[in-house]
């Protein structure tokens, strides 16, 4: 299975838990594999068995939200020898009150050289390489992340300039099972962004792209331009092209996402 899976990221270099095959796997994943949450609107249910996961992104060539792709990184991280930790996050917390809330799985990872990284494969839109865990601001490729650590023992991550996600977490350790009831929230309750929105990300050496609803955003160093899709076929070509995802029902799809997207045009009532 381990083969399979760095088959799947065009992966064949060494095989030893050091900093630099962290690093070189974690770009792998993200250029190979997308991020996306569009079996929620093609009504499959998103599972937190290994195995739905593995057959999902590996052998049927589909991507994944964060509970998918992190999971299946940590796996093959353990595989090689990292010691890896489940780390739960949530993402742009309104009050103290929602710390609690496991909707980010995040990696903590330690190389045979003792060094401590955060890995993340599963937010879609942030770093190409593992970031050192510690305080600071880190630089890669012109994007520029932060990490602080507040009095309650809470860490802040900042994501990239151009987005306006990041996460709060602390360094508890779970069990991918501790996630299920938050998993089952996400991908149905009305209110739940996955729920009201079809995004999907891609990560590049010199660039971000993002399908958000009908929007297609291209983000780099330096600027973020938008586009509208503006038909199924541009939609199917999008999606093959940008994302390697070929789907079953593209038609269905492309009918809601545009719905949605002509929801969000209405000027909203006060």
């Amino acid at each position: 299975m381990l083969t399979q899976y760095l088959t799947r990221i065009g992966y064949a270099g060494p095989r030893q838990a050091t900093r630099e095959v962290l690093f070189a796997l974690h770009r792998a994943h993200l250029i190979s594999i997308p991020y996306e949450n569009l079996d929620i609107h093609l009504g499959e249910r998103l599972t937190l068995d290994f195995e739905q996961i593995f057959d999902k992104i590996v052998r049927r060539q589909r991507g994944g939200w964060c509970y998918e792709m992190n999971s299946l990184f940590a796996w093959a991280l353990r595989q090689l020898g990292f010691e890896v930790h489940l780390l739960s996050g949530v993402v742009n917390p309104s009050s103290r009150d929602e710390y609690a809330v496991r909707d980010h799985l995040i990696l903590l990872v330690k190389s045979v050289e003792g060094s401590n990284y955060i890995a993340d494969v599963g937010f879609g839109n942030a770093f190409l390489y593992p970031l050192p865990f510690g305080e600071g601001v880190y630089t890669q490729g012109g994007f520029t992340f932060g990490f602080c650590r507040s009095d309650d023992g809470y860490w802040h991550f900042t994501n990239q300039q151009y987005s306006k996600a990041g996460f709060v977490f602390n360094l508890q350790p779970y069990q991918l099972s501790d996630f299920g009831e938050r998993c089952h929230w996400l991908q149905t309750a009305p209110e739940s962004k996955f729920v009201r929105m079809t995004v999907c990300h891609k990560m590049f050496d010199d660039r971000i792209i993002t399908l958000r609803g009908a929007l297609l955003y291209t983000t780099t160093a330096n600027a973020m331009t938008e586009h509208t899709v503006q038909s199924h076929d541009e939609f199917v070509a999008v999606l093959n092209e940008i994302f390697g995802l070929q789907l079953p029902h593209s038609a269905a799809l492309w009918r809601k996402t545009w719905q949605i997207y002509l929801a969000f045009q209405q000027p909203q009532s006060n």
